[in-house]
């Protein structure tokens, strides 16, 4: 097989890429923009190298740690700290419930349930106790379940802000597939709240608040090192025309051969997700911490979806630095860095935020506008495969796994290459 082209230089891109060298094929990458990594990406924010991209992995997914520990000079996977996250609403900012999953409470008449919901509200989640373990069980989505099991003031006033918040989709849009297991559960258990519970206990919800050592924008950096080393040369700037049977064409001139897509070439959906970031001196702030963050209350003008505090969430992602609090403001495309400085004052009671701020940063990501399948299906013979978030959806642990999955599929070309740290010339 002649040389294969990767079209992006992203997560998938730069997986691809190394798939490909250790199956022993001449690779060449080209990228569009400026820079490599896609939606992992850091900047300096005051003096501070701070990751402004994709954060979170899924660490039920072992594809992150198995890429990492194939990897040389690789950065080490951190977990969160256990801490509270809290919920704003009309009456004021209160914690979200000790035990509850995506907001729906193991103890709905406990304080602070009732504190979110109302006690009228919390005395008919009760309710789910007396009701048949079946009552429900058909629902398609996480808010229809709510709703017959706890009732309408639970699904509304917690389940719904939290969902929102946290996934940036509204709860009737979340399937109730995308949270395995309570299903089975609240079958086995004769009680969502029992269900709500059982998860907990198996530490779930934790798996998702899982990063890298200094920002995931580390693991590429590692990636692009290895690629460095093996002789793959990466091309920035390089806009791609069009795909044609026989390869690619870019900048009007065709490079021939075998193609693998690992990014859009279709128009992306611009401003689909916004974050702020914000470096607070620690000094100046005095107001009560607010755990892992707040969950922005529903309908914000300013676009504010909610704010994490990274410096307490993930002291290791920041690199142990303690004189300033790092915090992550993620919201839509209508959130400005004055919206979101303004928004961290209000949620975290302090009306003079202004005052303590060190350095600010926004970055806007944008999601691909359709998928690569219909490129590849329209040149079977020059595209071989088709990666990355695009292609089998979003994550970074899901976007390495499909990855390696997809391009394994390919058969090799020679045997792969010696690391040059093993003793290869």
């Amino acid at each position: 097989m002649s040389e294969i082209t990767v079209v992006g230089a992203g997560l998938a891109g730069l997986v691809a890429a190394r798939e490909l060298v250790l199956q022993g094929h001449s690779v060449r990458v080209l990228e569009a923009s400026e820079r490599i990594g896609g939606q992992l990406a850091s900047a300096e924010v005051a003096g501070r190298r701070i990751d402004v991209g994709a954060l979170q992995l899924d660490a039920r997914d072992d594809a992150v740690s198995t890429l990492l520990h194939r990897l040389d000079d690789a950065p080490a996977l951190i977990t969160a700290r256990p801490l509270r996250w809290w919920l704003a609403t009309p009456s004021g900012v209160h914690p979200l419930p000790s035990v509850h999953w995506w907001g729906v409470p193991a103890a709905p008449l406990a304080a602070d349930a009732v504190a979110i919901t109302g006690r009228r509200a919390a005395w008919r989640g009760m309710l789910d106790s007396l009701l048949p373990g079946p009552r429900g069980a058909s629902a398609a989505t996480l808010d229809e379940l709510v709703r017959v099991r706890m009732g309408t003031g639970i699904a509304e006033r917690l389940v719904a802000p939290v969902v929102e918040a946290q996934t940036g989709r509204a709860a009737h849009h979340v399937p109730l597939a995308d949270v395995p297991g309570l299903r089975h559960l609240m079958l086995q258990q004769n009680s969502l709240a029992r269900a709500v519970t059982s998860l907990r206990l198996d530490d779930r919800e934790n798996a998702e608040y899982v990063s890298i050592a200094g920002g995931p924008s580390r693991l590429i950096d590692a990636i692009a090192a290895e690629l460095e080393r093996f002789g793959v040369t990466i091309e920035l700037n390089a806009h791609v025309d069009e795909v044609i049977d026989e390869g690619v064409v870019v900048a009007g001139v065709l490079r021939p051969g075998p193609i693998v897509l690992a990014a859009p070439l279709t128009a992306a959906n611009p401003g689909s997700r916004t974050i702020v970031t914000v470096v607070l001196d620690a000094d100046r702030i005095t107001s009560g911490a607010r755990d892992a963050g707040v969950l922005a209350d529903r309908g914000r003008r300013d676009g504010v979806r909610r704010v994490l505090d990274l410096t307490a969430l993930w002291p290791a992602l920041l690199q142990g630095e303690t004189t300033s609090t790092v915090l992550r403001v993620e919201g839509s495309a209508a959130m400005t860095i004055d919206g979101a400085v303004r928004a961290v004052g209000e949620l975290w009671g302090e009306w003079d935020i202004e005052q303590a701020v060190l350095g600010t940063q926004r970055s806007t990501w944008a999601s691909a506008a359709s998928p690569a399948e219909s490129v590849a299906a329209e040149h079977p013979e020059c595209v071989v495969a088709v990666v990355g978030e695009h292609a089998h959806g979003g994550g970074i642990a899901r976007v390495i796994g499909t990855t390696i999955e997809t391009v394994s599929a390919l058969a090799p070309e020679s045997p792969p290459p010696v690391r040059p740290d093993d003793g290869g010339v």
